[in-house]
């Protein structure tokens, strides 16, 4: 019994060692590659914006001003009055670089700071082309600038454009038309261009029926846009005309003064119009006015002085200022 229970004491009882829960270490493998995973793409990302990014600027760049896109031919259309060769040259003076990052705003900018060019459409075709396509002004009236000898075109927006050409306006030449203004104020551009709305408006009339009574006109002064007056070609008399009525007025002044002119007392008379005086100084008529509808103001030549006499209806009422004898030329100052 002793022996056995000495053999019980010595006997060492060993503990049972821990046992790992199974897939512990595989999730803890995982996590350690999602970490790992994490920071290769932050530094994946940080090395392409600080590498990648600059390339491919340099690549765009040196793509973009390759000789491929170096400006080669320039199409124009719709230029008359412009010569191609100075549209080419803007052109060409606009673009410094290669055409794919030329601005085409800046080109037709440019163009259209030409005096005959009113718009100017721009059109890149890639890689070396550009198309224009041009819209001229178109000239309105021959003008007589105040203070200037030589006549120049001018459009409907008061833009003086050029002088006559010879070879390109072979078409019938308008009348002149004086009283505009050189001042490029504010205040002058305005009155230019209420010259300009009087001009259309006269024009229109004058030639709103048939005969066109334009082609019978050598100038018009428009100084005073209320009291238009116009030369007639042929008879180098001056017609006040107003600031209305255009066509009926010059109707009247036309008829009056090819009656007179024919010394025709039988005509005149039906028109009322019974001063002997007329007929006699027929060939000294210096201008008409027609204004007013009940009468025809007459003015003559006379030694070099206007002298004027008025002609009346005989129904009309009597006009309130005398009337002036014309008086013949001094035969002495003709020697």
């Amino acid at each position: 019994m002793a022996l056995a229970r000495e053999k019980t004491i010595e006997q060492l009882v060993t503990p049972r060692q821990r046992q790992a829960k199974p897939g512990a270490s595989s999730r803890f493998g995982k996590e350690r590659l999602t970490i790992y995973w994490v920071w290769l793409q932050f530094w994946a990302k940080v090395g392409f914006v600080v590498l990648g990014v600059p390339l491919a600027l340099w690549g765009t760049y040196s793509f973009a001003n390759s000789k491929v896109f170096a400006l080669g031919p320039v199409e124009i259309a719709g230029s008359d009055r412009v010569p191609v060769r100075e549209i080419e040259r803007t052109v060409r003076q606009s673009v410094t670089g290669s055409l794919l990052t030329t601005s085409l705003v800046e080109i037709k900018n440019n163009l259209e700071m030409l005096t005959w060019v009113k718009t100017a459409q721009v059109t890149r075709v890639l890689p070396d082309t550009v198309r224009i396509r041009i819209e001229e002004r178109k000239p309105l009236l021959l003008a007589q600038i105040e203070g200037k000898d030589d006549f120049a075109w001018m459009d409907e927006d008061g833009t003086v454009l050029g002088g006559y050409d010879v070879v390109k306006d072979q078409q019938h030449l308008p009348p002149i038309t004086v009283g505009f203004t050189a001042d490029r104020s504010e205040k002058g551009r305005a009155e230019n261009r209420d010259r300009i709305d009087t001009y259309k408006k006269l024009m229109w009339a004058l030639d709103s029926g048939s005969p066109k009574y334009s082609e019978r006109l050598e100038s018009i002064d428009l100084t005073h846009p209320e009291d238009v007056t116009v030369h007639l070609s042929q008879s180098k008399v001056m017609v006040h005309l107003g600031s209305e009525e255009y066509r009926g007025r010059i109707v009247r002044a036309v008829e009056v003064l090819d009656i007179v002119q024919r010394r025709d007392a039988a005509a005149l008379e039906k028109l009322h119009i019974t001063d002997p005086r007329i007929l006699q100084f027929a060939d000294r008529i210096s201008s008409v006015s027609v204004i007013n509808p009940v009468q025809v103001s007459l003015e003559f030549r006379s030694g070099g002085e206007p002298v004027a006499t008025t002609a009346k209806p005989s129904d009309a009422k009597p006009a309130a200022k005398k009337a002036i004898t014309p008086r013949p030329p001094d035969k002495k100052k003709k020697r």
